[in-house]
C-alpha cells in the first residue's frame, strides 16, 4: 500500500508546487488541508471513534498558518496517542533558529525550507516514510510478542489447573468423594516430618 501524506499550508501555490514536486518522486497518495483545523479532522483528532479516513504516514505542515500555527499544531498532534508516531516536517520559510528550536521542541523530526528544491524535498520525506516503516514494524512486533506472551500465560494458567485437578482426583476417592490410602499416605508423612521436627507427638485415630 501506497504511503499516505498529508499536506497542511494555506497556500495553493505551494500545495501545488508541492503535488508536483512529490508525483515526480513517486509519492501520489496525498491529502491536503488548508488549516490546521481541516487537518485535525481528517486525522479524527476530535473524534476519533467517527473517523474511518485511511491513516497517515507523514505530515508535511507549514509553521505560518491562519487558524492555529505549525508549531502549536504539532504539539497538539504529538499529544494524541494514535497519530503520536506519524512523523512531522515543517515546510517554512521561516528558518531562523528560535523558530526551528521551537519546531523540533514541539515534536517534529525534520524541516524544509522554502522556496523548495526537489532533491533536499525527496531526500527527507523518503528519510521520514523510512523511520515510519519501521516504527510500525517495531510495533508491530512488539504487538505479537504481547499477544503470544498472554497465550502463554494463558496455556500455563490451563495447565495449571489440569494439574490441580489430576491431583485432587489422585486424591480422592471417585465414588465416595473421600480422600483415599494415597492421600492418607501424603498427610500422614508430612504430619510425622511436622511432629519430629517440632517435638510433637504425632496420633492416628482408627474408626
Amino acid at each position: 500500500m501506497a504511503m499516505r501524506i498529508l499536506i497542511v499550508d494555506d497556500s495553493r501555490h505551494v500545495r501545488t508546487q508541492l503535488k508536483l514536486l512529490l508525483k515526480s518522486g513517486g509519492y501520489t497518495n496525498l491529502v491536503f488541508a488548508e488549516t490546521a483545523t481541516e487537518a485535525f479532522s481528517y486525522l479524527g483528532i476530535e473524534s476519533p471513534e467517527k473517523n474511518d479516513a485511511p491513516p497517515i504516514d507523514l505530515i508535511l505542515m507549514d509553521i505560518i498558518m491562519p487558524d492555529i500555527d505549525g508549531i502549536n499544531s504539532c504539539r497538539i498532534i504529538k499529544t494524541v496517542e494514535f497519530v503520536r508516531d506519524v512523523p512531522i516536517i515543517m515546510v517554512t520559510g521561516d528558518t531562523s533558529e528560535e523558530s526551528l528550536q521551537h519546531a523540533f521542541e514541539a515534536g517534529a523530526m525534520d524541516y524544509i525550507t522554502k522556496p523548495l528544491r526537489k532533491v533536499e524535498l525527496l531526500a527527507r520525506v523518503g528519510a521520514a516514510l523510512r523511520l515510519k516503516q519501521e516504527t510500525d514494524a517495531r510495533k508491530a512486533r512488539e504487538l505479537e510478542l504481547l499477544k503470544a506472551t498472554m497465550q502463554l500465560e494463558r496455556a500455563n494458567q490451563q495447565l495449571e489447573e489440569s494439574i490441580r485437578m489430576l491431583e485432587r482426583m489422585a486424591s480422592v476417592d471417585g465414588l465416595t468423594g473421600v480422600a483415599n490410602r494415597r492421600y492418607f499416605d501424603e498427610m500422614i508423612m508430612k504430619e510425622w516430618r511436622r511432629a519430629m521436627r517440632l517435638s510433637q507427638r504425632l496420633s492416628v485415630i482408627l474408626i
